[in-house]
């Protein structure tokens, strides 16, 4: 979607559970696609301002943008900003798209909420905890946001639309 992309800033907490594995992996394979990251550390609402400020600074043509629990409320906050400092974001979750993202990649939360009922249900029955599996989510979603697209002037190639889950118009 990004033709010529070489720099990304990617904004995260290390306060949300599984972010730093998430960042090592987003670190290790930029490489090999010949893309320079500027990481940014975030502590929470107040810093997300200069967070993305500090990635327009930086010369990053887009946003990696992890959230974590305290800042999933503020979500139509993170897209504005980004679109405020013309940054294409990619987020961890489609709800995030549906409230101005641009595009997401990760887990189908429905099923993994479903799968959580599953487990509790299982739990109240009898079932001990230490004896249930751990379970890591089987179906991720791809979402894009076409008004966001057309804000930033992004051109959204067919066989992307093709491959989303969702997209929001």
């Amino acid at each position: 979607m990004l033709p010529g992309l070489k720099r990304v800033a990617v904004i995260w907490s290390r306060d949300f559970a599984g972010n730093s594995a998430i960042f090592g992996a987003i670190r290790a394979a930029a490489p090999a696609h010949r893309i320079e990251l500027f990481p940014r550390l975030i502590r929470g609402a107040d810093d997300l301002t200069s967070a993305f400020d500090d990635a327009k600074a930086s010369g990053a043509q887009a946003a990696i943008f992890m959230t974590d629990n305290a800042l999933a409320g503020r979500r139509k906050e993170v897209a504005a900003l980004a679109l405020a400092r013309h940054l294409p974001s990619i987020h961890s979750f489609d709800i995030e798209v549906e409230d101005g993202g641009l595009m997401s990649y990760g887990p189908d939360l429905d099923e993994s909420y479903r799968r959580a009922a599953a487990l509790a249900d299982a739990i109240l029955k009898g079932a001990r905890p230490a004896d249930l599996p751990v379970e890591e989510p089987t179906r991720f979603t791809l979402a894009v946001n076409l008004k966001t697209a057309a804000a930033l002037n992004v051109m959204v190639s067919p066989a992307i639309l093709v491959r989303a889950d969702k997209v929001i118009e």
